[in-house]
């Protein structure tokens, strides 16, 4: 899993927040994202063997809303929980993570 930070602009109210979020949990590949209003930034945790950087930014602008500056890596998803042991959800890695994301993809479209 990767984590990535997207720069938005144009978000401002709670309606940009679901539109972006519902947009990108419902690709194949994108286990979780997250709008911040005040830093202008989408986090983003996806499956690099499913989806690409570049079909997340089309996604973000196909909803209305422009992807400024580079993505910032963020630390990979597995070392930000590791100290919890858990992941999206609450899951635990290995196979039920995998399986957890794979189904919270589908389960949004």
């Amino acid at each position: 899993m990767k984590n990535i930070n997207l720069n938005v602009e144009g978000m401002s109210c709670d309606h940009c927040v679901h539109t972006i979020e519902g947009a990108l949990n419902a690709l194949e590949g994108v286990c979780h994202s997250k709008v911040n209003l005040q830093e202008k930034l989408v986090e983003v945790m996806y499956d690099s063997e499913k989806i690409g950087l570049d079909q997340l930014k089309l996604t973000v602008e196909d909803t209305g809303y422009e992807v400024v500056d580079q993505p910032m890596e963020s630390k990979s998803y597995s070392d930000h929980h590791e100290k919890e042991g858990q992941c999206c959800g609450g899951h635990k890695h290995g196979d039920e993570h995998k399986e957890h994301c794979h189904n919270h993809a589908h389960h949004t479209k």
